[in-house]
């Protein structure tokens, strides 16, 4: 059986050609939230959200956003990036403190699995994974060539490729991550 092929221009032509609410409810089903406050969303309501979630990450106590700050500083990119921002409000339905809490916690974990002086940095080959390609080589984790019966990207765990003698565990982390 041969099934039809679609090109990244086929993709743009479907997507311009969909209304905001399909959008709203393709996102929430890849993201696997609900669509409660998505749809109601602006740009200008998604700007002043950011805003006000940077806001609420500068009222938290310092020991709680200490390695949240220092990437801040060294890599401000990483940081402020606008689309990362916006999935952390996304998974907290919008609600501003949770999403800075995660935030936070989140590059506190991060700072824990890159160590302190790769965690800011972007999670690229060229970056915080740098020296790690053995690890994502050994095709521990691959994404599978067709999609699910929803259209979502699926990836295999492949166990039986993690070799711990060949590799360090932390190695792993780092590239699953």
């Amino acid at each position: 059986i041969t099934a039809p092929r679609f090109t990244d221009e086929d993709k743009l032509e479907e997507w311009d050609a969909m209304s905001a609410g399909e959008h709203s409810r393709i996102r929430a089903d890849v993201m696997g939230d609900s669509t409660r406050r998505i749809a109601e969303r602006t740009p200008m309501c998604q700007s002043n959200m950011i805003d006000q979630l940077l806001a609420a990450v500068n009222g938290m106590p310092l020991e709680e956003t200490e390695a949240l700050r220092e990437a801040k500083d060294k890599c401000p990119q990483e940081y402020t990036d606008q689309r990362r921002l916006d999935l952390f409000l996304l998974r907290e339905d919008y609600d501003v403190q949770k999403a800075a809490n995660r935030l936070a916690k989140y590059w506190s974990r991060r700072k824990k699995v890159f160590g302190p002086d790769k965690f800011w940095m972007p999670l690229t080959q060229d970056g915080a994974l740098r020296d790690d390609h053995a690890a994502l080589e050994v095709g521990l984790h691959q994404m599978l060539p067709l999609p699910d019966t929803s259209n979502r990207v699926m990836i295999l765990h492949e166990p039986s490729r993690l070799n711990l003698k060949a590799f360090h565990r932390d190695a792993f982390v780092r590239a699953f991550w």
